[in-house]
């Protein structure tokens, strides 16, 4: 049915079993579902990731070649939006505190200053959740 449809729409544009990562970056519907991906604020990311996990474990049996490339997107993701953007962030918020003739702001405007902890746990503990629940089928 309906749902069928978009399950094996959104799973073939994000997961597809024919396409290289060259014919994956020539699908706009690929880059919209990555970009969502890489959104670790609001719980968007850990949405996103549990959204898919639903659709993979809806037909069962799960495969497991999906449930590692999953678990793989997953940490992927995570990786590049926790580690390489947030740094760039900080390095650049660090550069914007600190002003000529050595007085700064950081202690209110640097990186981690004003950082929301609800959604860094919301992430933390939702992306551990989802890559053991997939680990565990």
């Amino acid at each position: 049915g309906c749902l069928g449809a978009i399950r094996a729409s959104v799973l073939y544009h994000y997961l597809p079993y024919d396409r290289s990562i060259f014919g994956q970056l020539k699908d706009p519907m690929f880059w919209v579902l990555t970009v969502i991906s890489l959104v670790p604020m609001y719980g968007i990311r850990v949405t996103f990731f549990a959204f898919v996990l639903v659709l993979l474990i809806s037909e069962p049996p799960p495969d497991e070649y999906q449930l590692v490339n999953y678990i793989l997107g997953f940490k992927g993701s995570q990786f590049i939006a926790n580690g390489m953007i947030q740094s760039l962030v900080a390095a650049i918020r660090y550069y914007m505190c600190v002003h000529p003739g050595g007085t700064h702001t950081c202690d209110t405007d640097g990186p981690g200053a004003n950082q929301d902890l609800f959604t860094g746990l919301v992430d933390f503990i939702g992306s551990t959740l989802l890559t053991w629940l997939a680990f565990v089928l």
